[in-house]
C-alpha cells in the first residue's frame, strides 16, 4: 500500500501541482515563470516547442537555467539557458525552447542484458518527466530564487481529440455563423494543427476557413447539409467530426406507434420559425413492404390531409384515429404517412415520410385468450416481443366453448398449450398453423366429436398428444402424417377407443394373381403415430427380401419388399 501512494503521489505532483494561473491573478511583486502550454507531449526524435515567459516583466536582466534530470542523457533541450531583459509591461516576452528525446539505441541491447527488462527501465526512467527552471542570475530582486517545473511525457504521438463538437445549426437563409476550431479539438502532444472543412451541399451552406476561424454561411434557400470539419497534427494524424445545417423551413415528421382503437400523434417539426404559417399536406399508404403487414384504410381511415406550422412556431402534430374492429390481425401492422413538397418552394421536407405502427394487441382473440395473454395488462399489452418470447399457454377448465382460428397468431415459440378440461367441441382449422414450435398439445377432457386430418399438421416438433376423454369415434386418414417425434399418445376414455389403426398389406406392382416376383408394403390410414413393425410370413415355398414391414412415425405406408416364389409355385 506505501508503494501505491508513493506513486499516486509522485503523479500528482507531476501533473496537478503545476498550476499557472492568469496574469490578473498574480501578485505583482512576486516574479512567476509561465510556459505554454502547460504540460508537453513529445516523441522520441521529433522536436517539441513550448514557450515561457516571466510575470511580472523583469525590470533588470533575469536568467533561466533548464535542468532535465535523470532524462538528460535521454532528452536534449535548446536552449538550456533563457535570458530575458527589461521589455514594456504591454508587451510580454515569450522564449522558445525546444525538446528532442533522443532515439532508442538498438545496440544498447546486446550488452547481454535482457532487452525486455532494458526497455522496461528505460520506459520508467523517462516516460514522465519534468524540466525545472531555475532563475539563477537577476538583476530583479523579485525573481531571486524562483523556479517552475513543466511536466512532460516521452510516448507515441498521438492524435488530436475532439474537445468540444459543434451542435447541429439551424439558420435563416442567407445568415452566417463563425466558430473558433481551436476550442473544438485538444490536441494531447501539443502539437500545431492544421484545419479543413468542407459541406456536402454547398447550396445549403458554404465553409470558409481563415487559420482556425470556420464561417458557414447559408444558401439563400431551404436545404439541410452535413459540415465535416477535421483537424490534422504536424505529423499527419486527423480527427474529424460532423454537424448539420438546417437553413429555413425544412421540414420532417416523426415516427408514431399507436393501439388498436387508439390514437396515434405524429410530432411534425420545423428547423426556423417562419414569418408566415406553412402548410405541408399529407397523404397515408401502405409501406410496400411484403415483409411487413400493412395497415389498410379500415384500419386508419384511408385519409389525406394537411398539417399547419403557425408564424413563429416550429412544431405541430398530425392526429391519425385507428380504428378498432373485431378482427385478429398481426400483432403490428404498418402505414405510413408522406408529406408532399412544396409547390412553391416555401419549405423542403427532411424528412419525405413517416412509420405508424399499429399494435393490434389481444382483445379481439376469445376472452379466455385474451386474459390469459395480457394477464391484467390492458388490450395493447403485451408486447409484440413478448408475444413471440411466450413459450406456454394454459387454458385449462377456463371454461371455452368456442376457439378462433387466429388466436394463436404471433405466438411462434409457444411449445406448450393446455385446452383440456374445457367444452369445446371442435377445434379450428389452421388452429396450430402459426404454432411451428408446439411440442405438448393437450386437448383432454372436452367434447371433440370429429378431429380434421390436419389438425396438427407441421408440428414436427410435437412429442406429446393428449386427446383423452373426448367424444372422439375414429381417427381421421392421415392425423399423425410428419409427427415424426410423438413418444406419447392419450386416446383412451374416447367411445371409439381403442382406435384400430388398420395395418395393412397390398401388393403394390401389380394384381394380387399376377405372376412373381411381387412387391408389397404396409399402410396405416391415419398414418402412425409411433414406429410400427409386422412379421411377414409366407404362405408356400417362397422368399421375402426382408422378414417385416416397418412404418415409420409420422408417415403412412412402409418402404416395399419383394417376395419370390420357388420355381414353379406362385406367391
Amino acid at each position: 500500500m506505501f508503494v501505491r501512494l508513493v506513486v499516486l503521489l509522485r503523479v500528482a505532483a507531476l501533473f496537478g501541482l503545476v498550476v499557472c494561473l492568469p496574469p490578473a491573478a498574480v501578485a505583482q511583486d512576486t516574479g512567476r515563470l509561465f510556459f505554454d502550454p502547460d504540460h508537453l507531449g513529445i516523441e522520441r526524435a521529433v522536436p517539441k516547442a513550448y514557450n515561457v515567459r516571466l510575470l511580472p516583466p523583469p525590470s533588470g536582466n533575469v536568467e533561466v537555467a533548464l535542468s532535465l534530470g535523470d532524462c538528460a542523457e535521454e532528452v536534449q533541450a535548446s536552449p538550456s539557458t533563457l535570458l530575458y531583459t527589461p521589455h514594456p509591461a504591454d508587451m510580454p516576452l515569450w522564449h522558445a525552447v525546444t525538446l528532442t528525446a533522443k532515439p532508442e539505441d538498438p545496440d544498447e541491447e546486446e550488452d547481454g542484458s535482457d532487452p525486455n527488462t532494458w526497455e522496461e527501465e528505460e520506459e520508467a526512467a523517462c516516460a514522465a518527466f519534468e524540466v525545472l527552471h531555475r532563475v539563477t542570475a537577476t538583476a530583479d530582486r523579485r525573481f531571486r530564487g524562483v523556479s517552475a517545473r513543466l511536466p512532460v511525457e516521452i510516448s507515441k504521438n498521438r492524435a488530436p481529440e475532439v474537445a468540444a463538437q459543434i451542435p447541429d445549426q439551424n439558420l435563416d437563409p442567407r445568415a452566417s455563423v463563425a466558430f473558433v476550431l481551436r476550442q473544438a479539438f485538444y490536441e494531447p502532444d501539443g502539437d500545431a494543427l492544421r484545419y479543413a472543412a468542407t459541406s456536402s451541399n454547398d447550396l445549403a451552406a458554404q465553409v470558409f476557413l481563415n487559420d482556425d476561424r470556420l464561417d458557414v454561411v447559408a444558401g439563400h434557400r431551404a436545404a439541410k447539409t452535413l459540415i465535416t470539419v477535421t483537424a490534422t497534427e504536424t505529423q499527419g494524424l486527423s480527427e474529424s467530426f460532423a454537424f448539420h445545417v438546417r437553413v429555413g423551413a425544412l421540414v420532417r415528421v416523426a415516427d408514431g406507434t399507436a393501439p388498436e382503437g387508439g390514437r396515434a400523434t405524429l410530432a411534425v417539426t420545423m428547423a426556423r420559425p417562419q414569418s408566415a404559417a406553412v402548410t405541408v399536406p399529407f397523404v397515408l399508404r401502405p409501406d410496400d413492404e411484403p415483409e411487413t403487414p400493412d395497415a389498410d384504410a379500415g384500419d386508419h381511415g384511408g385519409a389525406s390531409g394537411e398539417v399547419v406550422l403557425a408564424a413563429g412556431e416550429t412544431t405541430a402534430s398530425i392526429d391519425i384515429d385507428i380504428a378498432d374492429d373485431d378482427l385478429i390481425e398481426p400483432a403490428e401492422e404498418i402505414f405510413l404517412v408522406s408529406l408532399r413538397p412544396a409547390s412553391d418552394g416555401s419549405y423542403v421536407l427532411e424528412r419525405t415520410a413517416a412509420e405508424v405502427v399499429v399494435r393490434e394487441g389481444v382483445c379481439d382473440r376469445t376472452p379466455q385468450v385474451r386474459d390469459a395473454l395480457r394477464r391484467g395488462a390492458g388490450c395493447a399489452e403485451p408486447t409484440v416481443a413478448a408475444l413471440a418470447e411466450r413459450g406456454a399457454l394454459v387454458l385449462a377448465g377456463a371454461g371455452l366453448e368456442t376457439l378462433r382460428a387466429d388466436d394463436l397468431l404471433g405466438l411462434a415459440a409457444l411449445g406448450l398449450i393446455d385446452l383440456s378440461g374445457n367444452q369445446l367441441r371442435a377445434l379450428p382449422p389452421g388452429l396450430f398453423a402459426r404454432t411451428p414450435n408446439l411440442r405438448v398439445v393437450d386437448v383432454g377432457g372436452n367434447r371433440l366429436q370429429r378431429l380434421d386430418s390436419t389438425a396438427f399438421a407441421g408440428l414436427t416438433k410435437l412429442v406429446a398428444l393428449r386427446l383423452a376423454g373426448n367424444q372422439l369415434r375414429e381417427l381421421p386418414t392421415g392425423m399423425f402424417a410428419g409427427l415424426a417425434r410423438l413418444i406419447e399418445l392419450r386416446l383412451e376414455a374416447n367411445p371409439g377407443a381403442p382406435f384400430p389403426l388398420g395395418f395393412d398389406v397390398a401388393r403394390v406392382d401389380g394384381p394380387n394373381f399376377a405372376p412373381p416376383p411381387a412387391s408389397v408394403r404396409a399402410t396405416v390410414a391415419p398414418h402412425a403415430p409411433f414406429a410400427l413393425r409386422g412379421a411377414l410370413t409366407l404362405e408356400g415355398d417362397g422368399a421375402a427380401t426382408a422378414a417385416e414391414l416397418a412404418v415409420a412415425p409420422g408417415t403412412g405406408a412402409s418402404e416395399s419388399v419383394t417376395v419370390t416364389a420357388a420355381p414353379g409355385r406362385g406367391v
